[in-house]
């Protein structure tokens, strides 16, 4: 399963544009809330003269923007107040599930990528003029991400069973609020950024040999395989013989490998810039 998705949602006096105001308010708002799912299942069975092999793959990429602005170059005169508010609330999952199970060789791997970008920005633009207005000027940008990545991999055989699970997750969430031109007010000038992330990556593995005599535990096989490679060793305090055949002393071999890896970055700024 793979998800490209991109979200633009914006509220703008386009770059270039002329408002020209008698005291009155200017109300620039913009508002996204999205959530994203991509997910991925494989199940497989085989016998013991066949390998039974279930991989799943779920990539999830998601670019999420929503911006209010007054754009750069465009000019507003005669205003009163001034609002400018974004608002972001994203949300993304990427799951995936894989099992194998055979008499002979089972494998089953499950790898999850969650790769989010979502930023939510209020801002006036650059321009040589200043903003002048009358009354108050306010800007908000309010973002709130949340990210899961699950992968879980299991396989069951009579003979070698491989279970691995990869689940990565790479976030960047951000609210900007940001002023780029000199402003005249006669009122006051606010600006606030607030964000709420958060993120996890989640793997689980199992895999499961058919043990002999009743004997499951790590320690117990661990114990019969050193004993089991010692008979093998047909020297005196020299390097253990060749093992004929790929072979255990139970006849089974179970391994499981996990891996959960988040990266993520969060960051919330509220500028006049100089």
């Amino acid at each position: 399963s793979d998800l490209l998705v991109t979200y633009d949602t914006t509220a703008s006096l386009a770059a270039g544009s002329v408002t020209v105001l008698t005291a009155s308010d200017v109300v620039l708002s913009a508002a996204s809330k999205t959530s994203t799912t991509g997910s991925a299942t494989a199940a497989v069975t085989g016998d013991s003269e066949t390998a039974g092999i279930g991989v799943s793959v779920a990539l999830n990429i998601v670019d999420a923007d929503t911006v209010a602005e007054i754009a750069d170059g465009a000019v507003v005169t005669g205003a009163d107040d001034i609002a400018i508010s974004a608002t972001g609330d994203h949300s993304m999952s990427t799951t995936t599930e894989a099992g194998a199970a055979s008499g002979g060789v089972a494998v089953g791997g499950a790898v999850s990528i969650g790769i989010a970008d979502n930023a939510t920005t209020a801002r006036v633009g650059v321009d040589a003029g200043p903003l002048a207005l009358s009354g108050t000027l306010s800007l908000d940008a309010e973002h709130s991400g949340s990210t899961l990545a699950e992968a879980e991999g299991a396989a069951v055989a009579g003979s070698v069973g491989v279970g691995a699970a990869l689940a990565l997750n790479i976030v960047d969430d951000s609210a900007v609020a940001v002023v780029e031109r000199d402003v005249t007010a006669l009122g006051d000038v606010s600006l606030s950024a607030d964000v709420i992330s958060a993120s996890s990556a989640v793997a689980v593995a199992g895999a499961e040999g058919a043990a002999a005599d009743g004997e499951g535990t790590a320690n117990d096989q661990a114990s019969d395989q050193t004993s089991f490679a010692d008979s093998k060793n047909t020297g005196e305090g020299g390097p253990a013989g060749a093992v004929d055949g790929a072979e255990s002393s139970d006849g089974a071999i179970g391994v499981a490998a996990a891996l959960g890896l988040n990266i993520a970055t969060s960051r919330a700024s509220a500028t006049i810039a100089p």
